[in-house]
C-alpha cells in the first residue's frame, strides 16, 4: 500500500511541477536546471516546519505552543520539494518504501533533530542521484510523529491548494 500511496504522490507532483512550467514539455526542458532551487526550497522548508516545533531546537524558549495541522501542513511541504527533487532526477522509488515504517520503528522513534539535521545534509551534498531522500524525508515524518498514511492525506489536500495557486497566478 505504501508503495502505491508514494507512487500516487510521485505522479501528483509531477503533474503540479508540470502547471508550474505551464507545460510538461516546458518542464521536462528545465527541470534540471531549477535542481539546486528545489534543494534551497526543501532547506527552507525544513526549516519552516522546525519553527512549528521550537521544543525541537529552540532550548532557550521556555513557553511554546505547537500547532499540529501547521506542522503536518509544514511537513507536507517538505514532501513536495522532494518529490520534486526525485522527479527532477528522473527517479522512481523501488519497493523498499514498504518496510519503511516498520525498520525505524524497531529502533524506537529517535530525536526529530536529528534526522532533521540529516536531511539538510544529505540535500546539500551534490548527488548524482538522490535516490534515498525519501527514506530521510519518512524517517524525520515518523520521528515526528507522523504516519505515511498522515502525510499522504495532507499532501493531497495541499497540493490541491498549491495548484489553485497555480491557476490563480501564484
Amino acid at each position: 500500500m505504501a508503495q502505491y500511496m508514494l507512487n500516487e504522490m510521485l505522479k501528483a507532483q509531477y503533474e503540479l511541477d508540470c502547471s508550474i512550467y505551464k507545460s510538461e514539455e516546458e518542464y521536462l526542458d528545465n527541470r534540471s536546471e531549477n535542481f539546486d532551487s528545489l534543494r534551497l526550497a526543501l532547506i527552507v522548508e525544513v526549516g519552516e516546519l522546525l519553527n512549528e516545533r521550537p521544543d525541537i531546537f529552540k532550548f532557550w524558549k521556555k513557553t511554546y505552543c505547537v500547532n499540529k495541522a501547521k506542522e503536518l501542513e509544514e511537513l507536507a511541504d517538505v514532501w513536495h520539494f522532494a518529490l520534486s527533487i526525485l522527479n527532477s532526477k528522473h527517479r522512481v522509488f523501488n519497493d523498499e518504501s514498504v518496510s519503511l515504517e516498520k525498520d525505524i520503528l524497531a529502533y524506537g522513534i529517535p530525536d526529530p533533530k536529528e534526522y532533521a539535521l540529516q536531511l539538510v545534509e544529505y540535500v546539500s551534498n551534490d548527488y548524482e542521484y538522490y535516490d534515498d531522500i525519501i527514506y530521510h524525508v519518512h524517517y524525520l515524518t515518523l520521528a515526528l510523529g507522523y504516519t505515511f498514511h498522515d502525510v499522504y492525506q495532507e499532501y493531497f489536500r495541499k497540493n490541491a491548494i498549491n495548484h489553485k495557486r497555480q491557476q490563480e497566478g501564484y
